[in-house]
């Protein structure tokens, strides 16, 4: 089994859901500008984000930056969109995850964590937005994990 291993600050890499082998993207133009395509498409640009670690008070948590759009994810539990990209770097508590990385047929994977707002991303199969779900004291479900795929 391939243990998870945090990607390093700086690597190019796709984030992809496990169950809906979707990769998430941030883009400019178009619409929608933020969402998930299927990972078999073959990498976009707008696919690509990279790793920032936090330090002091955000020690242990990281800052999901896509390459093209220099937006960061979020995750929120209050208002709609409940997950979607920002421009601020890392400015905003929700803007920071926890990567809990998994085990046995999830080896190799992460949930994505904002402790913040206590939520996890989710990426299903039918649709293309991503998601979020309560995360302490419930269930864990096969569409929370990701697995990160390098450039």
């Amino acid at each position: 089994m391939t243990k998870f291993q945090v990607p390093p600050e700086g690597a190019a890499f796709r984030i992809i859901g496990n169950v809906s082998q979707r990769a998430i993207y941030s883009r400019l133009t178009g619409d929608p500008v933020f969402g998930a395509v299927l990972a078999s498409a073959g990498p976009s640009k707008e696919s690509y984000w990279s790793l920032i670690k936090g330090t002091g008070s955000k020690d242990g948590l990281f800052l999901f930056k896509n390459l093209v759009t220099g937006k960061v994810l979020y995750s929120r539990a209050s208002a709609k969109p409940y997950v979607w990209h920002v421009d601020g770097g890392g400015r905003y508590f929700d803007n920071w995850f926890k990567l809990v990385s998994g085990t046995e047929e999830n080896a190799g994977m992460a949930r994505l964590v904002a402790p913040s707002t206590d939520t996890v991303l989710v990426s299903r199969a039918n649709t293309d937005e991503i998601a979020n779900h309560p995360y302490a004291g419930y269930k864990v479900y096969p569409d929370q994990w990701f697995k990160f795929e390098y450039e």
